[in-house]
């Protein structure tokens, strides 16, 4: 007994030090082969707009693939759901409106476990050069979002791909949402690189 509560106890110490160690330079890889690595970031340093003491999970991978052939999958909302697909959560669309490079929108909601989170996005984005980005903010009484995508371009087949996401979920400590991000996001990532037309 004492050996489980023990385990316990340093289950729940660990998950804490993942999900607050927070930092303000960012560790991306710089080749293909280098995978995908995820931090947790204080928003300032992650992109215009944040406030002090926000943070998010960013992950970062680099895909031997040009902008526009991830550009095409990353903003092929309907297939949402599949990239999101874990264990842990799902995401449900119900309404679909607009095309990128318009604003999209999109309602339905986000499954946690048993929980269920109304979702209701408006997806923005914008092209300048070989950049590219989504990013959207919404707020619910028990879930909140906001994030985006930044897909930039190295080479001609080449292309850093940034993701970043804060999710606040009721009932939930910040801490125990933020492993589970950047414990999955990483999946998320690979999946793009790995749908996106060579």
């Amino acid at each position: 007994m004492v050996g489980l509560v023990v385990l316990a106890i340093s289950t729940v110490a660990i998950a804490y030090v993942r999900g607050t160690r927070v930092t303000t330079t960012p560790f991306d890889p710089t080749q293909a082969d280098q995978g995908v690595r995820c931090q947790i970031v204080a928003w300032p340093v992650a992109w215009p707009g944040g406030a002090e003491g926000e943070t998010a999970v960013r992950c970062a991978g680099v895909f031997e693939r040009s902008v526009e052939s991830l550009w095409g999958p990353l903003t092929d909302y309907a297939k949402l759901p599949e990239a999101f697909d874990s264990v842990l959560y799902r995401f449900d669309i119900d309404t679909l409106d607009g095309a990128a490079p318009g604003p999209v929108t999109l309602k339905g909601a986000v499954v946690f476990w048993l929980m269920r989170f109304p979702l209701d996005l408006v997806l923005e984005h914008t092209a300048e050069g070989g950049v590219r980005t989504v990013r959207w903010d919404a707020s619910e009484d028990r879930f909140a979002t906001r994030g985006g995508w930044r897909l930039e371009a190295l080479a001609p087949e080449r292309t850093r791909v940034e993701y970043l996401l804060d999710a606040r979920v009721a009932f939930l400590p910040d801490f125990v949402v933020k492993v589970v991000l950047r414990d999955n996001l990483p999946r998320v990532l690979r999946a793009l690189g790995g749908v996106a037309a060579p």
